[in-house]
């Protein structure tokens, strides 16, 4: 069985069907993980327009509840993680920017963990302002 959940989100996912229908197939979505990895900045930048916390039940995958964020840039585009970290620290950022949280890039990144072996990731925030069209200042 497979079957997503939207759980969270701003009020454009949460009350359109739409929205909420074109997030069932996440497999669709661009992978932020591979959006870090590919880039020669080792971060990934977006402006968020809309966001989703999904809860997803797939009896084929190795975990078969797990929850991702799915991100949609202006364009339309969806991006998403399954990072725990990443989730947590990008709803409390848009939390704490409100209405002004479209006004930044919210940007992506791995570090290695003091705790735990390997990396994990997290996020920041850029106003508009500081980003050249080079990328961020």
């Amino acid at each position: 069985m497979y079957k997503v959940e939207v759980v969270n989100g701003t009020p454009d996912v949460m009350e359109n069907k739409i929205m909420q229908a074109r997030l069932y197939d996440t497999g669709y979505f661009n992978k932020i993980d591979d959006e870090i990895r590919n880039s020669s900045a080792h971060s990934f930048a977006i402006v968020v327009k809309s966001w989703a916390i999904l809860h997803v039940h797939n009896d084929q995958a190795e975990r078969s509840e797990y929850d991702r964020i799915a991100l949609f840039d202006e364009s339309g585009e969806i991006y998403s993680t399954g990072s725990i970290g990443a989730m947590e620290s990008f709803t409390n950022l848009w939390n704490m920017l409100d209405e002004q949280a479209t006004q930044v890039q919210f940007v992506f990144y791995k570090k290695k963990s003091r705790k735990r072996e390997g990396e994990y990731m997290s996020c920041t925030v850029k106003p508009l302002d500081w980003v050249s069209s080079e990328g961020i200042m």
